[in-house]
């Protein structure tokens, strides 16, 4: 045998050995989901977490996503290995609150008082 032949053989059982070793099921999100997202390198900030969300998906092309912020509502396209399911418990969890929160966002209770200067666009609350 030529030294071609031996390396494609070899090649052949490495790959083999490979994909038998690949039992996950392939990921799939349904519509109206809800999942979490890892942005891309450089896109986070240094304290945020790894993961942003929850975030809805809303269309899916094949491996793409398309997926809403439920804050802001920006939409993003992604691929679906940068998705993982948002577990949580309906009842208990509101995933609207949970990534306004996560946003570094907060709800206004109420507005205790505010001072108003001579001209109208400056206010201090």
């Amino acid at each position: 045998r030529t030294l071609i032949e031996l390396a494609q053989e070899h090649q052949l059982t490495e790959d083999s050995f490979k994909q038998s070793g690949k039992d996950e099921p392939p990921l799939t999100f349904a519509v109206d989901s809800y999942v979490t997202y890892i942005p891309p390198a450089g896109v986070r900030q240094k304290l945020q977490f790894e993961r942003a969300g929850p975030y809805k998906v809303t269309r899916i092309n094949g491996d793409d996503y398309t997926i809403t912020d439920l804050v802001n509502h920006k939409v993003i396209t992604t691929h679906v290995t940068n998705l993982k399911a948002f577990k949580h418990v309906p009842e208990v969890h509101d995933p609207r609150k949970v990534a306004a929160q996560n946003a570094g966002m907060f709800e206004v209770e109420r507005i205790v008082a505010h001072r108003s200067a001579k001209r109208r666009t400056e206010m201090t609350f």
